[in-house]
């Protein structure tokens, strides 16, 4: 089975709401471009060395990543790289989900669970290996930076309301979590060369952190205020089903 594609035009309009209120990044179609300068900081959001991990081939049996934003996942085994730059397989098994960013320091799934697909997404589930994370002294390159230091440096921010700061386990290996609330469009919390992650008040996300190549991976999940833990207990099948490299 192939994973279908949805309407050109209906693409466009998702694509256009999630950058200006949700992901202040340049292009979705995919890895790469230029920042966006609406968003404070942008110009310096790849201070510091990108973590990749070594290119992999797509082992057998699983599906290649669709390469355009908006595209329905059929319940499957997927490989993550490309577009992203770490490679594992992750499984698929509810339907409704779809393809979000395409970018190499982060992609994502999406699903709008009846929202109009004009809207933002009823749950943003994505990863991400910054270059920088934004704490409450500025941007700190992600380069050597621990899960602790990076979700406490979120945490201490005077524009954000911190929340369910806690300790966490992802594919072995012990981080850190806590859950944001922005109350101005595309407040920056990291960023790497396609831009920076911003966070807007129609939404809250959890950020879960572990040490990944010298640097970080992130973990996000992204809904309304108030049903963040629910769709972050949606996401454990998904998240159960990964194995990082070297792990």
């Amino acid at each position: 089975m192939r994973a279908r594609a949805r309407p050109t035009d209906r693409h466009r309009r998702s694509v256009v709401t999630i950058v200006t209120l949700t992901l202040a990044l340049a292009g979705c179609g995919g890895a790469g471009g230029s920042t966006d300068p609406g968003v404070p900081g942008a110009d310096d959001a790849s201070a510091g060395p990108a973590v990749t991990s070594s290119a992999a081939p797509r082992p057998s049996g699983t599906l290649s990543w669709p390469s355009e934003f908006g595209v329905d996942l059929v319940p499957g085994t997927y490989f993550s790289s490309p577009p992203f730059d770490v490679p594992f397989t992750l499984t698929v098994a509810e339907t409704g989900w779809q393809t979000g960013h395409l970018h190499s320091e982060l992609f994502d799934l999406i699903r709008f669970d009846g929202l109009p697909e004009t809207d933002l997404p009823a749950v943003l589930f994505g990863f991400s290996v910054p270059t920088m994370v934004r704490g409450a002294g500025g941007n700190k390159p992600a380069a050597g930076m621990t899960p602790d230091a990076a979700i406490d440096g979120l945490a201490t921010r005077a524009d954000i309301t911190a929340t369910n700061r806690a300790g966490v386990d992802l594919f072995g290996r012990s981080g850190a979590r806590v859950d944001l609330h922005a109350d101005v469009d595309n407040t920056a919390l990291f960023g790497g060369p396609a831009g920076n992650f911003g966070l807007g008040p129609e939404r809250n996300v959890r950020i879960a952190a572990v040490a990944f190549g010298g640097g970080l991976l992130l973990v996000l999940v992204m809904a309304p205020p108030g049903e963040v833990e629910e769709a972050w207990d949606r996401v454990q099948p998904i998240l159960a089903s990964i194995a990082l490299p070297g792990a």
